[in-house]
C-alpha cells in the first residue's frame, strides 16, 4: 500500500508539472511580447522627441523647410538606435532573441503632418501667411516590428497519449500606436513642430528705423516678415490724402503706403526697447513694445494675447 501511494504521488506530480511548465512557458513568452512591444512604442516616441531637437526654420535665409530635414533626422536616429530593440547599447544587430520570443524588422517611418490627415491645426491668419509660406506644421510617426514565438513545442504530449495542437508558430506584428490591421499599423503619433520663434544671434539682431537714415537692417529675415504682414493689411493701402492728390493732380507727392520699422530689444545699446531718432516723427525717442512710459519710465506691462503673432484669438 505504501508503494502504491508513492506511485500515485509521482503520477500527480508529473501531471501537475506538465500544467505548470505550460503556464510558465507561455507566461514568459507573453511577458517578452509585452516588453518588446514597449520598445516599439519607445522607438516611435524617440523619433518624435529627437525631431524637436533640430532647427526648424531659417528666417534670415527665408527657408521654412528645415523641419523636414529634422523629421528625417529623428526617423534615422530612432531606426538606428532601436534596430536591436535596445537603445542603451550600440550594436549592429537588427534582431533580438529572448527565451521564447524572437523580434526583428523594427521600422520607424515618419512624415510631415499634411492637411488631409485631419489633424492639421489652425494656421496663421491670412495676413500672416506670407511670413510663413508652405509649412505643414507637424509630423506623424509610427513604429512596427515582427515578433515570433521560439522554442515552444508545437504538439502537446508529442508521441505519447495524444498529439493535440499545442502551439502554432505565426508572426505577430507589434505596433507602437493602436492595434495592427491586416498586418499594418495604421496608428500614428503626432506632434506640432516649431513655435515660429526666433533663435540664435543672427535672428536676434536689431533694425534701425529706415526713415531716419538707418544703414540697413542686420536682421533682414525678420524685417521681411513684418513687411509682408504689413503689405497684406488692408489699412496699409494708400489713404485718403493720396487718393485726393491723385484725383486732383493725377499723382501723389507722398507715399502713404511706405513701410518703416524699428526693432530694438531689451539689451539694445541704444536704450532698452527704444531708439533715438530725428524729430521728423514728432519725437526724438522711437519706442517699441514693451516701451517705457516717458513720465514714469516704467515698461508697458499690458498682457499680450497668446495667439499667433498676437492676433486676437477667435
Amino acid at each position: 500500500m505504501r508503494r502504491a501511494a508513492r506511485g500515485q504521488a509521482v503520477v500527480e506530480a508529473v501531471l501537475g508539472t506538465l500544467v505548470f511548465v505550460t503556464i510558465l512557458i507561455f507566461g514568459i513568452h507573453f511577458a517578452e511580447l509585452g516588453a518588446l512591444t514597449l520598445k516599439v512604442q519607445e522607438a516611435a516616441n524617440s523619433a518624435v522627441w529627437d525631431t524637436t531637437s533640430q532647427k526648424m526654420h531659417d528666417i534670415t535665409g527665408h527657408d521654412f523647410t528645415d523641419y523636414r530635414r529634422a523629421i528625417n533626422f529623428g526617423e534615422a536616429q530612432a531606426s538606428s538606435r532601436y534596430a536591436d530593440f535596445d537603445a542603451l547599447k550600440s550594436s549592429r544587430r537588427t534582431s533580438v532573441t529572448q527565451v521564447f520570443t524572437h523580434a526583428e524588422n523594427l521600422q520607424v517611418p515618419c512624415r510631415p503632418l499634411a492637411g488631409g490627415d485631419g489633424l492639421d491645426p489652425s494656421g496663421p491668419a491670412a495676413l500672416a501667411a506670407g511670413a510663413y509660406p508652405g509649412f505643414e506644421q507637424g509630423l506623424l510617426c509610427t513604429a512596427r516590428a515582427e515578433l515570433t514565438a521560439l522554442r515552444i513545442p508545437s504538439v502537446f504530449l508529442d508521441g505519447s497519449l495524444s498529439e493535440a495542437r499545442h502551439h502554432r508558430s505565426l508572426t505577430i506584428p507589434a505596433c507602437a500606436i493602436g492595434r495592427p490591421d491586416r498586418g499594418r499599423c495604421p496608428g500614428r503619433l503626432g506632434m506640432l513642430l516649431d513655435d515660429w520663434g526666433y533663435m540664435g544671434q543672427q535672428e536676434a539682431r536689431e533694425c534701425p528705423l529706415a526713415w531716419e537714415g538707418g544703414a540697413g537692417c542686420s536682421n533682414q529675415g525678420y524685417y521681411d516678415q513684418v513687411a509682408s504682414v504689413y503689405a497684406a493689411t488692408p489699412a496699409a493701402k494708400a489713404g485718403s490724402a493720396s487718393r485726393l492728390a491723385t484725383v486732383v493732380s493725377g499723382g501723389s507727392p507722398i507715399d502713404e503706403d511706405f513701410f518703416f520699422m524699428s526693432f530694438r530689444g531689451s539689451e539694445s545699446p541704444y536704450g532698452k526697447f527704444k531708439e533715438t531718432v530725428r524729430s521728423s516723427h514728432g519725437d526724438v525717442i522711437w519706442e517699441t513694445t514693451p516701451y517705457a512710459h516717458p513720465k514714469t519710465d516704467r515698461y508697458d506691462a499690458r498682457p499680450h494675447t497668446n495667439c499667433f503673432l498676437g492676433i486676437a484669438c477667435r
